[in-house]
């Protein structure tokens, strides 16, 4: 009978030390990891009075803290040894473990950002002066975070490249800053440049210049401008035209023969009093007696075509066996949409259009003065099946610029259109988003008054924002 119960306490005995290695007996460890300094997290912390730890942090140094925060000197891959030891009650050795690893505490990169742009005049008005900047960085990567400031007290842009508005003559000291994204432990890589942008030409004057063009009855390479800008008062004012063939004049109206027929863009400059500068450009087409066709037998018509991901965005081709001097498209619904007829005075119009059905699309093409062809064709839209989001378009009237902020869970490129309220494209921004909050800006400085919508897509889903231009 003595024999059994000592039979079964060594049973007993060993299950509970199978057990204890089992489940007490664990060296395995997690890291946390901050630049050069690294805590060290034991699978088992256990106590005292029943457990040890020792820590070989293969830098030459060692600690027997339960859950060590050790400092590297340097940067680099070095080889961990967790020992763990566990104890029983009376302090006899129970069971012991270990577990050897390597960490790699990676070396900073140098920051190779150098930050620069170059800037050119985009237009001038006796308003304002717009200014296009581009970015010219060394070593920019897309995900790298850009911003602009303007030196005129305006909102940032954070766009690759971007373009301003300044309606005051000046020097401004434009910054562009880029920023790689952050990196834990790391330093920041950060790069800024600056430098000046003078800007001169603003009048201030609300004088607007304008002409129309006609064809010589006796030359079809002939054109006939006709200057029909408010005549000054005064004699204090000088008219340059230039024919858009590398020659101009100096008249108030003009008369210019082209050598060879094409298109061209002819520019009307005037300048009044001492500081009111306005100026008119426009394509006209030039074509050859030889080839002028007589007006009845001149066919006009177009084609239509819907963009792939957007089948409501429609391209308009017209299609004729003359040059088309002026084009102006009506678009009409006719299925009942709540929507208005529209006009667009534009050579091969993009139009997107805000509701599906059928439509009335007709093209009215001045071939020359006396020969006006008329073609109308019904088209059938489409509108897209997509996920549509509202956005808040700040400030709200806008003057100058006006931004939307648009929230990512992934990094992905942002395409935002701005349409007018005939939903004609009148701007466009691609930018490459990063996540969390976006930035995208509008110049709408030189946009005309009127209500404008900011559509802007990202990956599969749409968003929009509309606003009120002041």
């Amino acid at each position: 009978m003595k024999k059994s119960i000592v039979f079964l306490a060594l049973i007993t005995l060993f299950s509970a030390v199978g057990q204890a290695q089992n489940t007490v007996c664990n060296a395995q460890f997690t890291t946390a990891v901050t630049g050069n300094t690294v805590r060290f997290n034991p699978a088992v912390l256990g106590d005292s009075a029943t457990t040890r730890h020792l820590w070989y942090f293969g830098d030459g140094t060692m600690s027997d803290a339960r859950s060590p925060l050790h400092t590297y000197p340097n940067c680099g891959v070095f080889t961990v040894k967790h020992v763990f030891k566990a104890f029983m009650p009376n302090g006899a050795p129970l069971c012991a473990d270990s577990v050897t690893t390597t960490i790699n505490l990676p070396c900073p990169q140098p920051c190779t950002l150098q930050a620069a742009f170059t800037s050119a005049i985009r237009s001038i008005t006796p308003q304002s002066v717009m200014v296009n900047f581009s970015n010219t960085t060394v070593n920019i990567q897309p995900g790298d975070s850009v911003w602009w400031t303007f030196g005129d007290n305006s909102p940032a842009v954070y766009s690759l490249n971007a373009q301003h508005a300044y309606t005051a003559n000046g020097t401004y000291t434009v910054c562009l800053r880029v920023k790689k994204p952050t990196v834990a432990g790391a330093a920041p890589c950060v790069s800024e440049f600056c430098r000046p942008v003078t800007i001169t030409g603003i009048s201030g004057c609300n004088y607007q210049a304008s002409y129309t063009a006609s064809v010589s009855p006796t030359n079809a390479l002939r054109r006939i401008f006709t200057n029909t800008s408010p005549l000054p008062s005064n004699n204090n004012y000088t008219a340059t035209w230039t024919f858009g063939d590398g020659t101009g004049a100096s008249s108030w109206n003009a008369e210019h023969t082209y050598a060879t027929p094409g298109r061209y863009r002819v520019c009307l400059r005037i300048v009044y009093g001492n500081n009111c500068v306005a100026e008119k450009c426009d394509s006209i087409s030039v074509f050859a007696a030889s080839t002028v066709i007589p007006c009845d037998s001149i066919r006009v018509s177009f084609t239509s075509r819907p963009e792939a991901s957007r089948p409501n965005r429609i391209y308009f081709q017209a299609v004729t066996n003359a040059p088309i001097i002026q084009q102006t498209w009506t678009i009409t619904p006719i299925s009942g949409q709540n929507v208005p007829t529209v006009t667009l005075n534009q050579f091969n119009p993009i139009y997107e259009f805000t509701q599906g059905g059928g439509y009335r699309v007709c093209l009215r093409a001045v071939i020359r003065p006396g020969c006006i062809k008329e073609y109308c064709n019904t088209i059938q839209v489409v509108m897209p099946a997509t996920n549509a989001c509202l956005l808040t378009a700040f400030p709200n009237p806008a003057q100058n610029q006006v931004s939307v902020i648009v929230l990512l869970s992934q990094a992905r490129t942002i395409t935002a259109r701005l349409f007018n309220n005939q939903n004609v494209q009148v701007g466009s921004i691609s930018q490459q988003g990063t996540i969390g909050a976006n930035q995208v800006t509008f110049n709408v400085s030189a946009l005309p008054r009127g209500i404008y919508t900011i559509r802007v897509e990202m990956g599969g889903q749409i968003c929009t924002a509309r606003f009120e231009k002041i």
